[in-house]
């Protein structure tokens, strides 16, 4: 099933074109890292898929239906983002940020079930939150605060999760602890995630396809396997790059 279609797409923010004639399909049970420089519209481009940045040109189609059909709960029902950043405007509970995730699931004027509940303090315990739940959002470090938004999206259990540099503020253990858990979300909702990454090796762990934003009219796509090479990554960064295999896995560092 087409989950996203975007056809012949232009995208900009003033004095620069960043996208021009762009097409892509998005099916079940792919899994897409969008890799490209500083400033070239990697999350401009996220965030379009979502109706938040204006298109200049083309269409994009959610399930089959035009993006600007959905109101903005039933688009939640389908379609989730974890943010770059979160930015508090007043101080809230772990528990109430995440219950949040909820929302597009609930009935007009119900409060939270038993269930919603439930649901959320399951997910506390994987991203190991539940200690916290009742901290408020301001006193908790960037990492925690990461888990929180990871934990929120995944409450929301959408088809289509729309991940902008998943691992910020994360170490690690967390990077891969996170990452692991969305991507077991992903598969166990059939449906499809587009990821934002700046680490190529990230990207061909947990990845199965791969964009690859050089410049406005450029915008390699494809397996994984197929355009994630020394060279393409060269052309990529205007850097150097070295290739190293390891147990017949490919991995790529700065030259």
């Amino acid at each position: 099933m087409k989950l996203l279609e975007i056809n012949s797409l232009d995208l900009a923010v003033p004095g620069k074109n960043l996208i021009k004639n762009f097409n892509l399909t998005v099916n079940n049970n792919e899994r897409w890292g969008i890799l490209g420089p500083n400033g070239i519209g990697k999350s401009t481009f996220l965030y379009a898929m979502m109706g938040l940045n204006q298109i200049h040109a083309g269409s994009i189609n959610i399930c089959e239906k035009k993006l600007e059909t959905y109101s903005a709960k039933s688009l939640a029902k389908i379609m989730g983002i974890l943010f770059q950043d979160y930015k508090d405007a007043f101080p809230i509970t772990v528990m109430e940020s995440v219950m949040a995730g909820r929302y597009p699931h609930m009935k007009s004027w119900s409060m939270y079930s038993n269930e919603d509940i439930k649901i959320v303090e399951e997910i506390l315990k994987l991203v190991n939150l539940s200690d916290k739940a009742y901290r408020y959002i301001n006193t908790l470090s960037g990492g925690e605060r990461r888990r929180v938004a990871v934990a929120t999206l995944i409450v929301q259990s959408p088809m289509i999760w729309l991940l902008d540099e998943p691992t910020n503020h994360l170490d690690m253990h967390y990077q891969i602890n996170m990452l692991d858990l969305l991507i077991e979300r992903v598969q166990k909702s059939n449906g499809a995630l587009l990821m934002v990454l700046h680490d190529v090796n990230l990207l061909i762990r947990y990845c199965t396809h791969a964009i690859l934003m050089i410049d406005s009219n450029k915008i390699i796509t494809g397996k994984v396997e197929d355009v994630i090479n020394r060279e393409n990554l060269q052309v990529l960064y205007n850097h150097p790059v070295k290739q190293i295999a390891d147990n017949n896995k490919q991995m790529f560092f700065p030259g």
